[in-house]
């Protein structure tokens, strides 16, 4: 992912967010809404998220998304609808590759109903020549509050960061 598509794809986090945030709140109508509330909420779903996806690979990671869900993927583009993402997933995992984050911190938006996700990420796969391969990064993720209060993943972007590490 280029740095023009990563900063395009913020440009895009950060106006859906504004525009919930611009929407009719729940406080105005009644419901008053904390948002640390629903900040820890969302993080213990992006945990949730990564237990899912450590236990049951392609699976786990596509059952997080919203029907509608959509994932940016270096080289690809977007991969749009859960069904989509899955199958964009199931090659990497079967593979033997692993995938496992740190979610660093969350804030949702003014309506309770959108909220976003910033963390890191690690990445760890084998080359046909039988080399390891790990990989580090940022991702951004972008949550959909569910009628039954659930959170789902609507967009996800990772960006590749050259991060020291004790393996090399």
């Amino acid at each position: 992912m280029t740095t023009v598509q990563w900063i395009t794809g913020l440009v895009v986090i950060v106006a859906l967010i504004g525009l919930a945030a611009c929407g009719p709140d729940a406080a105005s109508q009644g419901e008053p809404v904390d948002s640390s509330i629903l900040e820890a909420e969302l993080m213990e779903a992006d945990r949730a998220f990564n237990v899912a996806t450590a236990e049951s690979g392609a699976d786990g990671w596509a059952s997080f998304f919203a029907e509608d869900g959509a994932i940016v993927q270096s080289g690809v583009g977007e991969i749009r609808g859960r069904s989509g993402i899955h199958a964009s997933m199931v090659p990497y995992f079967a593979a033997g590759a692993r995938l496992s984050w740190d979610p660093l911190r969350a804030e949702v938006s003014g309506d309770g109903t959108l909220g976003y996700r910033i963390g890191e990420y690690r990445s760890e796969s084998v080359r046909p020549d039988g080399e390891s391969v790990i990989g580090r990064g940022l991702y951004v993720s972008v949550w959909r509050r569910q009628g039954d209060g659930s959170w789902r993943v609507v967009m996800d972007l990772g960006n590749p960061v050259d991060v020291p590490t004790e393996e090399g």
